[in-house]
């Protein structure tokens, strides 16, 4: 599925009447979601449940951080699974992904999620619980679900953007808010704030202030290999391309040019070409995400984007963050010991 963020849903509307449709538009919508949270019944897992989510629209660093929190996991001793509904993948059955699995069928997180340990995705959550029962892991992690009231978590954790927060504070479609920031906060354990491009949205301080809980401060720094050019040619197809542009930046890199699509979006023959073309007349290496590099995986041979697979070279992303702190959180919260 692609998506692309309407520019309004970051600004605030100061325009008094849209404040009055928007204002009467929130008042319902979570009137209805207060209804289906009340109204579903909730599963219980046999194991501890850590949800990574975030309380607006699209990408806030989600997959990442997941994969961050079971790498730190697993050093401590801790072995986990992670759950996804496999977003952007046509296939709707429950399966253990293998990181040969197509990312196409299962999405591209999922595939990133396979290549790190075990991963299962399915579009009812409660049938990747069930998958688990028989598997030995300590710990389960939801990449995305705060919403999903269906399932019983042990430690909510949102993701807020510092140059995104809460946008214009509107729901779904006036605003990128998937529920009142309200209700979001009410069922929210602890905050991690993600700086990736040094700027804060002016909805940040709002947030801060309604927030009480414990909160930490975490840094999304790209790292490219000395090995690639000076000179670059970026395609990126992710929530907010801005943060990987900019990374690229601070590793004094020249963006020469960027092919951005919508989030998820995959890549024809055409555009294939096209950046391949561009990569060659400016003599520049060509730089992607992994999320980008795992979607081309599955291409034809011969193709132009196997070509494109095997020519571009991968940004990693690493994670800074008051670690020592994040595990005593973790457990307290939980009552496990790590190594």
């Amino acid at each position: 599925m692609k998506i692309r963020e309407p520019k309004f849903w970051w600004i605030k509307n100061s325009h008094l009447f849209f404040k009055l449709i928007i204002l009467n538009w929130n008042k319902f919508l979570s009137l209805f979601i207060f209804l289906k949270i009340f109204l579903t019944k909730k599963y219980s897992p046999i194991i501890p449940v850590i949800c990574i989510g975030n309380f607006v629209v699209g990408g806030q660093g989600k997959t990442p951080f997941v994969r961050f929190l079971r790498q730190i996991l697993e050093s401590k001793g801790v072995k986990s699974g992670v759950i996804l509904t496999g977003y952007g993948g046509f296939n709707k059955t429950t399966k253990i992904i293998n990181k040969n699995d197509s990312p196409s069928e299962f999405g591209d997180e999922s595939i990133l999620h396979a290549a790190d340990g075990l991963t299962i995705v399915s579009k009812n959550r409660k049938k990747s619980f069930e998958a688990l029962e028989n598997i030995p892991i300590d710990i389960a992690i939801l990449d995305d679900g705060l919403q999903d009231a269906s399932i019983k978590k042990d430690i909510n954790i949102a993701l807020i953007d510092l140059s995104k927060g809460s946008g214009n504070g509107s729901l779904i479609p006036f605003g990128p808010l998937r529920e009142t920031l309200t209700q979001g906060i009410q069922k929210t354990d602890l905050i991690i704030f993600i700086n990736s491009i040094n700027k804060e949205h002016s909805s940040i301080e709002e947030i801060k202030k309604i927030w009480k809980g414990p909160s930490f401060f975490a840094e999304y720094k790209t790292i490219l290999d000395e090995k690639i050019k000076s000179d670059v040619v970026l395609y990126s197809g992710i929530s907010n391309p801005r943060k990987f542009s900019e990374g690229v930046k601070n590793n004094k890199r020249r963006i020469k040019k960027s092919f951005i699509f919508a989030d998820h979006q995959r890549i024809d023959e055409k555009k294939a070409k096209n950046i391949i073309e561009t990569s060659h007349l400016e003599g520049a290496d060509i730089v992607t995400t992994e999320k980008d590099y795992f979607r081309l995986r599955d291409s034809p041979r011969g193709s132009q984007r196997e070509k494109l697979f095997l020519l571009s070279k991968v940004a990693k992303l690493k994670i800074i963050i008051d670690e020592q702190s994040f595990l005593k959180f973790l457990t307290k919260k939980l009552n496990i010991k790590f190594n």
